[in-house]
């Protein structure tokens, strides 16, 4: 979350029949919530840019009662050519999220839509210390079921908070936290990557420490 772009979302009511779209009034009516929006990056120090923004329409067959959104870069709106893509794309995304499109049924507007972004600096550098290297930190051993063989197996229980990056799990095996637990499968081995994350990989794969 705190290396998510910087978003807002802005909608407007604009109900209209497809077929009787003004294309200059959408257009403006995108432009001015666009507006909102980058005024509301500058206050935030985006600078122009790391900005950017998109279109889009609230869509429907006439006579549904459920809407798709359908995104478009604005300038669709006044391009050649660019209606007939939103439709597209209208029909595409109907397609699917229910299964069918009906090309040439009447289309409806219910909403305009837009969306500002700020994008964010390069991203942090998220990787821990070094790994001293060595063998995973023991616990114990624990009896979990395996649901290959249908059995209970003793296995090793390793303490995963003191473990680093770099060190690998054969599993079957159980990594504990104080505020979880993994089970590593008998067909998967996990892997300490170099931010610290616990990987799960099938048995012959590898990953970067």
């Amino acid at each position: 979350m705190l290396l998510a772009d910087l978003r807002h979302d802005y909608v407007r009511s604009f109900s209209r029949l497809w077929s009787e779209l003004d294309p200059a009034e959408a257009r403006a009516a995108i432009d001015e919530m666009t507006r909102v929006g980058t005024a509301a990056l500058a206050a935030e120090g985006v600078p122009p840019e790391r900005r950017a923004s998109t279109g889009a329409a609230d869509m429907r067959y006439l006579g549904q009662h459920h809407e798709v959104v359908v995104p478009f870069p604005s300038e669709d709106l006044l391009a050649e050519g660019g209606l007939e893509r939103i439709v597209t794309a209208f029909e595409r995304r109907h397609e699917e999220l229910y299964g069918f499109s009906s090309p040439g049924r009447p289309l409806e507007v219910i909403n305009l839509r837009a969306t500002v972004y700020g994008r964010r600096r390069p991203p942090l550098d998220l990787a821990g210390p070094p790994g001293r290297g060595g063998p995973p930190p023991r616990r114990g051993t624990r009896r979990i079921y395996a649901p290959t063989s249908g059995t209970m197996n003793e296995v090793e229980v390793l303490d995963g908070d003191r473990m680093e990056p770099g060190q690998r799990v054969e599993g079957p095996a159980v990594v504990e936290e104080a505020t979880t637990t993994v089970v590593v499968p008998e067909d998967f081995d996990l892997v300490v990557d170099r931010t610290a994350s616990f990987v799960l990989l099938r048995k012959g794969l590898s990953v970067s420490a």
